[in-house]
Order: structure tokens, then sequence, then C-alpha cells
């Protein structure tokens, strides 16, 4: 009889034959981006709940989330729960970059100068682009620890910026101190 009881509470508190976790696909938009980086994530499916977590906190519940990420690539964690009880985890990484930029307010006319700045966290390898008013001027890669440098001779003022795959800098404006230069005719002067 005691097995029977036993028996007879197992079956009525296990999942019904065919209960399933949920089938869920989620998003977050934008996934990468210059922090503080404000994005939605998405969840849809069949699950009755949805909650959001990065490392076991608590970041919102229901389908839709908004949350602004500091620099740092967060993997963010979605529970998803059935009626039955059955849940689906499943994760989205969200990466959100501080891209700054450095350059001196004047230069000489023609004379090189360094811009530079740095890329967090740090992507060693990838292609920064500099550009003056919308067009690429020159490009370098990022070292280790996420700093950039590169030479550049202006020649007329203008902004700068630098991109990183989608990334963009904030822009950076550098004036031009004319150089005046002075020769007499006939004088090999």
């Amino acid at each position: 009889m005691r097995r029977l009881l036993t028996l007879g509470i197992a079956l009525a508190l296990a999942p019904p034959a065919g209960a399933a976790p949920p089938a869920v696909q989620l998003a977050a938009a934008p996934q990468i981006g210059v922090a503080p980086l404000e994005s939605t994530l998405v969840a849809t499916g069949d699950a009755v709940s949805y909650r959001w977590e990065i490392g076991g906190v608590l970041l919102g519940e229901g389908a839709t989330v908004r949350h602004v990420f500091p620099v740092g690539h967060h993997q963010v964690e979605l529970v998803a729960t059935a009626a039955s009880g059955e849940v689906t985890r499943e994760a989205v990484t969200v990466s959100a970059f501080h891209l700054s930029l450095h350059a001196p307010r004047v230069a000489d006319f023609g004379r090189r100068i360094q811009v530079s700045g740095r890329v967090l966290p740090a992507v060693a390898g990838e292609p920064v682009t500099l550009e003056r008013d919308g067009q690429a001027v020159a490009t370098a890669r990022v070292r280790s620890g996420g700093r950039y440098s590169i030479g550049v001779r202006p020649r007329a003022p203008g902004s700068y910026l630098v991109r990183i795959g989608a990334l963009v800098s904030r822009p950076v404006t550098v004036g031009i101190r004319p150089r005046v230069a002075v020769s007499l005719e006939g004088s090999r002067i």
C-alpha cells in the first residue's frame, strides 16, 4: 500500500506526458556599440514567463527588457518557463565599448601629428580608420591593451574621428597654423 501511495504521489507531481521545455528565440538590439549602450532584449516563443539575468542577478522580467550596459562584454541569460514548469535557458552576449580619440587642437601646416586613443575592452589586431570630414585618411591596428596611434600630416582644418568596425569615436576638431614661406626672386634665399 505504501508503494502504491508513493507511486500515486510521484505521478501526480510529475509533469504531464509530452511536456517539453519552451521553444524560444532571443535577440539584443543593438548587440554591439559604444558605452553606455542602451539595448533592447527581446524573447519570442511559447514560454509563459521570461526572466533575464546577468551572472545570476535579475536584470528584468518579461518578453522585452531595456537595459543600459557599461563598458564590457555582458553574457545575458534568458530563463524561459513553459506552462508545465519546464525551463529553457538561452544566452546572448552584449558588448559595450569605450572608444577615445586624442589629437592636438592646433597643428602646424604639413607637419606630422600623432592622434591616439584606446578601445576598451581591448580588441588587439583590429583595424582602426582615421577619418577627416567623412573621408578615410589613415589606418592602424589596435595594439594589446587596446591602444592605437596614427600619424598624419594635416593640410586643412577639419573634424577627425576613428572607426573600429561599427564603433565610432566622438569627433575632435584640429585647426591649422599656417606656414609662411618667403623667398626673394633671384637671390637664392
